[in-house]
């Protein structure tokens, strides 16, 4: 299996320490043996917009996926996987599409 942990942190560090404090990260841990999720630990560590979820047992996708659906307070959710990169704008730039445009789903 291909190890995630080096490109773990281009989905979250692409990420900039001021993108607007509307933006909420919400991380879970689905046990995955990639080592992944500590590295993002690592760079959201004091960042009070990251919310971190713990799966007991690997579960799969949907499951985690639910469970941080449940755990979101936002208005629109964006899943994005340890090995995808987003620009750094990429949350703003969505968020502002979604308001002028009114739509309720976008993809990109």
């Amino acid at each position: 299996m291909e190890s995630r942990a080096g490109r773990a942190p281009l989905c979250g560090i692409s990420q900039r320490p001021d993108a607007p404090g509307y933006i909420e990260y919400i991380f879970v841990d689905d046990r995955g043996t990639d080592g992944a999720i500590d590295v993002i630990r690592g760079v959201f560590a004091n960042d009070p917009r990251a919310v971190f979820i713990e799966n007991s047992v690997n579960i799969g996708p949907g499951p985690s996926r639910n469970a941080g659906m449940d755990a979101a307070g936002g208005e629109y959710l964006s899943f994005v996987d340890p090995d995808d990169y987003v620009a750094p704008d990429f949350f703003e730039l969505l968020y502002g599409r979604a308001l002028s445009e009114g739509g309720n789903r976008f993809f990109c």
